[in-house]
């Protein structure tokens, strides 16, 4: 666990040092199952190996997929400044059609990537 917490705090004054965002994307632990057999929604603290990275990431975003609801969830869990952003979360259904995700309650994009492109060379 030292390794990891001294990782992020190099992480933390390199970004600070070049005024950078970094974005580091980590898989939680294996996540327990609740009695109706749904996996658990995965905080920070469920990154597998530390709590650091909870405790030392400016912002902290995890995202769900919710099977049964063919929900995709994206919920912030952590801003340590308010100025930045706040908590909170989206809802986002995923077209197979085209692999794109809409915010629940818009209509989905059905529009084709490669029907663009091809648009686009005429």
């Amino acid at each position: 666990m030292v390794y990891i917490n001294d990782f992020l705090t190099k992480l933390t004054i390199f970004k600070q040092k070049y005024d950078i965002h970094i974005f580091l994307v980590a898989h939680p632990r294996k996540m327990n199952k609740k009695d109706n057999g749904e996996y658990e929604i995965p905080s920070l603290y469920d990154v597998a190996g530390s709590a650091n990275f909870y405790n030392q990431v400016d912002n902290g975003i995890t995202v769900y997929r919710d099977f049964k609801n063919q929900l995709t969830q994206v919920l912030v869990q952590k801003v340590k400044f308010r100025h930045i952003g706040e908590l909170g979360e989206a809802q986002f259904k995923y077209n197979l059609q085209n692999g794109r995700y809409s915010e629940v309650g818009e209509p989905l994009d059905d529009t084709s990537y490669i029907m663009e492109e091809q648009k686009s060379m005429l």
